[in-house]
């Protein structure tokens, strides 16, 4: 009786699942939505700082031009005194105005800084993520490849089995075919010994 084999059954993995959308989504979007740049000086919490120093040393420099020049005068304040004054508190506001280029670049490199961490960040995630997938492909070809072997194998035991049970029964039916030809025969050569006998 010829064995029995079980036919080995493939089983596909489920799709590749990615524990990085989400995060390649969120990145991308930050991408591609990231806005223009665009600067307002009044917005800008490092501009106000230095515009409450510079505004503070302004009103310093107007007082301190004002006392010294009423010194001067016997303590009576001139036009000469008030524009002496003004002049000392603009040449402050002139400071503070020539920085808004600087910080405006500041602010230009700090939003460029983040434009480009998001293109790092989301260069990094999708490595990540083609590297499991490269694991995933790699188990969906082993398993491929094991079922392969397997079905070589069984195929392989399956016809060997088949092909000796043909080898045996054709084995069987030439032995009967001898047998009945033998059987033949000998009837045959008894039937002529004995009319050669007559």
């Amino acid at each position: 009786m010829a064995k029995q084999y079980i036919e080995p059954q493939y089983k596909a993995p489920g799709a590749y699942n990615s524990q990085y959308t989400n995060k390649l989504n969120s990145l991308q979007d930050s991408i591609l939505n990231y806005g223009a740049f665009n600067y307002d000086y009044n917005k800008d919490n490092k501009y106000q700082a230095y515009a409450k120093e510079y505004g503070r040393l302004g009103n310093l420099a107007r007082q301190n031009t004002l006392g010294d020049l009423a010194s001067n005068t016997g303590g009576y304040a001139s036009s000469y005194a008030t524009s002496a004054a003004n002049e000392a508190q603009n040449d402050y506001n002139r400071q503070l105005a020539a920085m808004i280029p600087q910080l405006e670049e500041t602010a230009y490199n700090r939003w460029m800084d983040q434009y480009n961490r998001n293109v790092t960040n989301y260069g990094l995630v999708k490595e990540a993520d083609d590297t499991a997938y490269g694991k995933y492909r790699d188990t969906v070809t082993d398993g491929q490849w094991k079922f392969g072997q397997d079905w070589n194998k069984y195929s392989y035991n399956k016809n060997y089995d088949y092909q000796q049970n043909r080898d045996s029964i054709t084995d069987k039916q030439w032995k009967d075919q001898f047998s009945w030809q033998k059987k033949m025969d000998n009837k045959n050569y008894a039937l002529q010994k004995k009319a050669l006998k007559r």
